[in-house]
């Protein structure tokens, strides 16, 4: 299991921060949690594919 923080800031972006997201990879099992706006910048980011996204 892993979880990856890919914000955790308040719910505006900004330069440097990215609102609250999650997401958590069991196994070969993605899932979001409390995805905020620009969520899948940071998925970009953190080179998470977005076909592999369960939930």
């Amino acid at each position: 299991m892993k979880l990856t923080i890919l914000g955790c800031y308040a719910a505006t972006p900004r330069t440097f921060t990215n609102p609250t997201s999650q997401v958590l990879e069991i196994g070969k099992n993605l899932f979001l949690i409390d995805c905020g706006e620009a969520t899948q910048v940071q998925l970009r980011k953190n080179k998470v594919k977005f076909s592999k996204i369960e939930r």
